[in-house]
């Protein structure tokens, strides 16, 4: 079950923002790229998102949800994060469940109208997922992600990232990387493209494509349609998913 438990590392460890040029005031989630966004929500502001997610794996097909993240403004720059257990039902497989949820903190580093937007994101995963869902142990991680404008409207976003993890032979460090563009097309709708990888511990180098859409329905509820595949010959299967976010 490691290298399943590997694949759910794949397509779980993001979920996250797109980067992309917005009106002042209108919503900045931290889904549905892997990337996740340099900018923290407000003080006082609570801000929910979710979704979910098909897939296909080594023969397998994958659904899962509802994906919640929960992000609570704290303090100036300083939010609060809470990733809620994620329901993944395997088809013809007795590995369904709850995963395990992650606790944690982004602290944006930049300052507003600088030329890099930066953060640094603190979290942990906690071991409350069901069997052969959970990792067993806190699993810790660090996250630095920045995005400057291109142009008028254009964003570009870069992502590094390290987790602790668990294999047979102990504990070991995962690396994270990614890469993202992304621009509006229409007044309300923007679109996005990215690659992320993920260098796991006995397994080789993963690199993800992933490509959106994001349709900003009000400054304070958006809705997102997204999917993408590996790019390289690890069994990383297509997937396609669904979703939105909303603030108070």
């Amino acid at each position: 079950m490691q290298n399943y438990r590997s694949y759910l590392i794949v397509l779980s460890i993001g979920f996250s923002t797109v980067v992309h040029a917005q009106s002042d005031g209108a919503l900045i989630t931290d889904r549905p790229s892997f990337s996740i966004s340099p900018v923290s929500v407000q003080p006082g502001t609570i801000q929910i998102e979710g979704g979910g997610l098909w897939s296909q794996f080594a023969g397998l097909t994958t659904i899962s949800g509802p994906e919640i993240l929960g992000r609570v403004g704290i303090l100036n720059k300083l939010e609060f994060r809470a990733a809620l257990p994620n329901y993944i039902d395997v088809k013809n497989s007795s590995a369904s469940g709850l995963t395990d949820i992650t606790l944690g903190a982004k602290y944006q580093i930049s300052d507003e109208g600088s030329t890099w937007a930066m953060a640094v994101i603190a979290q942990a995963s906690i071991p409350t997922g069901d069997e052969n869902l959970t990792a067993d142990r806190v699993e810790p991680e660090i996250i630095l992600t920045a995005s400057t404008s291109i142009g008028e409207s254009t964003s570009l976003g870069i992502q590094g990232g390290l987790k602790s993890v668990e294999v047979v032979e102990g504990n070991r460090v995962l690396y994270t990387g990614a890469l993202i563009v992304s621009t509006p097309i229409a007044e309300k709708i923007s679109a996005f493209g990215e690659v992320y990888l993920i260098s796991r511990p006995q397994f080789d180098t993963d690199y993800v494509a992933r490509f959106g859409l994001i349709y900003l329905i009000s400054n304070d509820f958006q809705l997102d349609l997204n999917g993408g595949s590996a790019i390289n010959e690890n069994p990383v299967g297509a997937f396609i998913g669904f979703g939105g976010a909303f603030r108070l």
